[in-house]
């Protein structure tokens, strides 16, 4: 064949030594993937590189516990503030005012996981008692019972008084005592010669017997009182006694008193006017067996054994099967005094308990009266101020401190007054 002679193969077609390239025809269909290949040699480890640069290290702009962070609310951006109770640290977003970011946690790693609890201890060995509280004030004294306390047994009747001295004679004359018999009338004597001088008068003969009563004359005029006694004659025989006359209208004048005598030693039973003593006719007065009690100097029940008294209530108290109560409130309970703003203490609260919502509690000094106690309960879930008055020591217990206190949370508190002015404060919750 010639150069003009065709040449074909599989992808071309030659004519001589010309080639002139035909149109491409359309792609075959893509054929299986083949195997992968091994994989090659794993390269040599290269050079360690060079060590970086430190980083600056880093101090926040203030630290402190986190409810100091609020001092620091008007700080600049990107002012930082390490809490440190909860080791969280915040930086100001911008300058207003409390704008923070939101904590991160900072030099802590997560908590672990919590050991197994250890063994334990042996149990340490119990504290040293406590020194006695304070005595409690002594109430005041009860005001009389009016109502009687049973009778007590009758005593002994006691012994009978030795009687006692005669009393001197009286210097008064008695009232004259009844005319005796009249005596036989004697013989009459020789008549002598005549006197120069009166005789006396001869003896009274014997009076006969008396007449009927005449008829009363008219009471002449009272002659002058004669300035000479005259001789006593012979007493006459006493007549019948007439009928007696009818009650004088008019009292008599009281004769002169005699003059009292020395008293003697009397029994009980001789006195006039005795006191009802139940049965007893005497008693003797102590605080023995049997005794009536007596008072003392100062006007004083003296130290007896009450245990059987019964129905004893002193004024302005009250006694029931559930309570005793006096003026201020029962003696088994303590008084609320309940307030939901600012209060300031007055007298009216001893013996009371003050339950405060909001506000706090102030003490000011001429309220109380030394032994006056007063209780205050927080009844809020956040802090109460207990205030120190102008002029008022209120003094923590156990300390010299003094000034206002914080009551947490649903603390109570009791104050004692223990001079005037001068208070003591102790409880729970209470700083």
């Amino acid at each position: 064949m010639t150069s003009s002679s065709l040449y074909q193969d599989s992808s071309q077609l030659l004519v001589g030594v010309t080639v002139i390239a035909g149109p491409i025809g359309p792609a075959g269909p893509v054929g299986p993937t083949g195997a992968v290949g091994a994989a090659g040699a794993v390269g040599t480890t290269g050079s360690n590189g060079a060590n970086g640069t430190n980083g600056l290290s880093f101090s926040p702009s203030a630290v402190g516990i986190f409810s100091g962070r609020s001092a620091y609310n008007a700080s600049a951006m990107n002012f930082s503030y390490l809490a440190t109770d909860t080791s969280t640290l915040y930086f100001k977003n911008s300058a207003t005012s409390g704008d923070w970011s939101a904590g991160a946690l900072f030099g802590q790693g997560p908590t672990g996981a919590t050991g197994a609890t250890g063994a334990a201890g042996t149990a340490g060995a119990t504290g040293a008692t406590g020194s006695q509280g304070i005595q409690g004030i002594t109430g005041s004294t009860g005001a009389a019972s009016t109502v009687a306390g049973p009778t007590g047994p009758t005593g002994p009747a006691g012994t009978t008084g030795a009687t006692g001295a005669a009393g001197a004679a009286s210097t008064v004359a008695g009232p004259t005592g009844p005319q005796g018999i009249q005596g036989i009338t004697g013989a009459t004597g020789a008549a002598g010669a005549a006197s120069t001088v009166a005789g006396p008068t001869g003896p009274a003969g014997t009076t006969g017997s008396t007449g009927a009563q005449g008829i009363q004359g008219i009471t002449g005029a009272t002659g002058a009182a004669s300035t000479v006694a005259g001789p006593q004659g012979i007493q006459g025989v006493t007549g019948t006694t007439g009928a007696t006359g009818a009650a004088s209208t008019v009292a008599g004048p009281t004769g002169p008193t005699g003059a009292t005598g020395p008293a003697g030693t009397t029994a009980y039973s001789g006195l006039t006017g005795l006191p009802t003593l139940g049965t007893a006719a005497a008693l003797a007065v102590g605080t023995g067996a049997n005794n009536v009690v007596q008072l003392n100097s100062s006007s004083q029940i003296p130290a007896v054994d009450g245990s059987l008294l019964t129905a004893v209530v002193p004024a302005n108290s009250t006694v029931t099967a559930a309570k005793v109560a006096e003026g201020t409130g029962s003696l088994r309970s303590v008084p609320a005094n309940s307030q939901t703003a600012a209060y300031v203490l007055v007298a009216a609260d001893n013996g009371k308990h003050i339950s405060i919502t909001t506000g706090g509690v102030t003490v000011n000094t001429s309220v109380f009266a030394v032994g006056d106690t007063v209780s205050i309960y927080n009844n809020s879930a956040s802090n109460q101020t207990i205030t120190q008055g102008t002029s008022v020591t209120l003094r923590l217990v156990g300390t010299a401190t003094t000034g206002s206190r914080t009551l947490a949370q649903y603390g109570v508190a009791t104050i004692l007054c223990v001079s005037a002015g001068v208070f003591v404060v102790t409880g729970g919750g209470l700083t």
